[in-house]
């Protein structure tokens, strides 16, 4: 039985990608930080306990999550757009942040009885979520929304999210 924001679409989209992600940073030994205000453009940080010779304790990433039933991905299939209003693609690309940042983007059907299937020995989410850090990307020439591509291998996994704090455990940096 699937509960559903009646009348709301995109509120159960959104359920359902933050649904995904958990499960994915859960798997994956990660934490998901709620933020309660929105108006940095994040939805949540992810971070995991761990300690590096730099001494940077508790990577964090911080993240504003996307989900869409209508992808927009390329002839060729090796990339999925999304169309940011500037003031998100202008966080995004932000190289003064304290915290790096990732878009999210959680790709489903358009039904939502398609986007999951449980089986006795396993269960089948679909499609996937993907992810990209714009971090130094020019400004857009556009006044109200960019485009932002995303690479079809950039799918948000446990061994990725792993990687992704390693890399800002080591660095402070996802570049």
């Amino acid at each position: 039985m699937t509960t559903r924001f009646a009348g709301h679409p995109t509120l159960t989209k959104e359920a359902f990608s933050l649904a995904y992600v958990e499960g994915v940073a859960f798997a994956a030994g990660c934490t998901i930080g709620d933020v309660t205000i929105d108006d940095h453009k994040v939805d949540f940080i992810l971070s995991r306990r761990g300690k590096n010779k730099q001494g940077f304790r508790v990577p964090k990433i911080e993240v504003q999550l996307k989900a869409t039933s209508s992808p927009i991905w390329s002839a060729d299939r090796t990339r999925v757009s999304f169309d940011a209003d500037i003031d998100l693609h202008d966080e995004l690309r932000a190289d003064d942040r304290i915290s790096p940042m990732i878009l999210m983007l959680m790709c489903m059907p358009k039904s939502p009885d398609d986007w999951a299937t449980v089986h006795p020995d396993r269960t089948e989410i679909r499609d996937a979520m993907y992810y990209v850090n714009i971090c130094g990307a020019a400004p857009s020439t556009n006044p109200k929304t960019q485009r932002i591509g995303i690479p079809a291998t950039d799918i948000v996994t446990p061994s990725v999210l792993n990687e992704l704090l390693d890399r800002v455990q080591r660095t402070a940096y996802l570049l």
